[in-house]
């Protein structure tokens, strides 16, 4: 359901009643949840209230007129937010003319930039047959509420990665307590067949962070995809192949996702276990009250990372979202049978409990670990990656880097271009982490 933000003069109250009937549509279908001011009452903290929703919102509405266009409030505010929530997203804009203002305006002039209805831009209360043109608009709404949840190629492969978990009866059931010691990330892969037959605990010592794994399975499987990407790119070229760009920094299996685990409530917190890049990785997925009795002795202040010895169960969890992938776009045939085969089936995961299961810290201060951050953009019929490389655990720098890479995809496409997917947050983790109930496997 896309949260939505509905923004108006209050001279204009008639028109929003109006937007509202049609909108029903897709209330009623779960698809938007709609909030506008009429839902303040007497004695609200309105300005607390709206900078709540407006943080919130995923989609931004805005009925235009002389009057709306006079508030500070609307124009240097809400639509000032919500233009920063396009730039640096995911969110998008609407702008519904309702009433004439000067269109020769340095203002109507940048609401252009985003989407602007009626698509002749004859206000609302010029135009004829206003059901038909409520409508019409209701549908545009809707088909940008489609590219919200994720019907981009960007979203669509992101959702399916982060929805790669345990289910409850792919749990491995240790035999007893004994624990299998592994070297590293490197031998827990190399030797994934052995380690599931023994039936037995696991520990593995590397760098956990909350930087968790973006895709999952052996290193070598991620390095060979990304290599006959390479090679699709090449052949294709970038230009005519927009899903290939789009995958290309997710096939190297350098990607990572930054959860902010304390918004979540699902069971687990995710994390992700590494040895030297983000490529060799194990993800990690800690039960959430274990997590919390343990935190504020294991990080310091704001920092989610650390050298650690994890202890933990082994589960399966599902990798077929890069076949998807590459069967929707039609890739398949273009890649080398024994690339897909290191990802075909199930991938696995470390479930940390509490419970005969744990994570000892080695070191506070975590070493190098090589990745990037991302953001996914939407520029004009593209989607592109735009990524830099660093130290992703060390939190000064990725704060520097993020920056500057935001102010250069800013100075590249002016304002022609939203976010559409990012390292450091993703929308959908709460529902999808929600449904983790690990359990045994006989």
């Amino acid at each position: 359901m896309i949260k939505t933000f509905i923004s108006y003069a209050r001279e204009d109250k008639r028109f929003c009643d109006d937007l509202m009937k049609h909108l029903e549509v897709l209330i009623n279908a779960g698809t938007i949840s709609v909030w506008k001011d009429a839902e303040l009452v007497a004695g609200d903290d309105w300005e607390r209230i709206i900078k709540t929703e407006l943080h919130d919102a995923e989609l931004f509405i805005f009925l235009w007129s002389i009057d709306a266009f006079n508030s500070d409030f609307i124009r240097n505010q809400e639509y000032a937010f919500a233009r920063d929530r396009v730039v640096y997203g995911p969110a998008k804009i609407i702008s519904i003319l309702v009433r004439n203002f000067s269109q020769k305006s340095a203002f109507f002039g940048q609401l252009r930039t985003y989407q602007m209805l009626p698509e002749n831009q004859v206000p609302i209360i010029e135009s004829r047959g206003r059901d038909r043109v409520w409508a019409g608009i209701v549908d545009e709404i809707a088909r940008t509420c489609d590219q919200i949840r994720g019907l981009h190629p960007v979203e669509d492969l992101a959702n399916k990665a982060m929805a790669a978990q345990p289910e409850e009866s792919e749990v491995l059931r240790p035999a007893n307590k004994m624990v299998l010691p592994l070297k590293s990330v490197g031998q827990f892969w190399n030797d994934i067949d052995s380690v599931v037959e023994q039936k037995k605990l696991v520990s593995v010592d590397g760098t956990l962070t909350s930087f968790a794994p973006f895709m999952t399975g052996p290193p070598i499987a991620k390095e060979e995809l990304h290599k006959d990407f390479r090679e699709q790119i090449e052949v294709r070229g970038q230009g005519n192949s927009p899903s290939v760009d789009a995958c290309l920094s997710l096939t190297a299996g350098q990607m990572v996702v930054h959860i902010d685990d304390t918004s979540m409530h699902s069971r687990y917190v995710y994390f992700g276990l590494y040895n030297s890049i983000v490529r060799n990785s194990i993800p990690v997925f800690i039960e959430r009250e274990y997590f919390q009795s343990i935190s504020a002795t294991l990080f310091d202040g704001d920092e989610r990372s650390m050298e650690a010895r994890v202890i933990g169960k082994i589960s399966r969890i599902d990798n077929s979202f890069v076949f998807e992938y590459l069967d929707k776009y039609d890739l398949t045939n273009d890649f080398k049978g024994t690339t897909l085969d290191y990802l075909r089936g199930s991938s696995y995961c470390l479930v940390v409990d509490g419970e005969d299961t744990k994570i000892e810290c080695q070191d506070r201060y975590p070493r190098y670990l090589d990745g990037d951050i991302w953001f996914g953009v939407q520029h004009g019929d593209s989607e592109l990656f735009e990524t830099t490389f660093l130290n992703i655990v060390d939190n000064k720098r990725m704060l520097t880097e993020t920056t500057s890479l935001l102010e250069r995809m800013h100075r590249k496409y002016k304002t022609n271009y939203s976010v559409i997917a990012s390292f450091e947050s993703w929308r959908d983790i709460d529902e999808l982490l929600s449904s983790i109930k690990p359990g045994d496997l006989e």
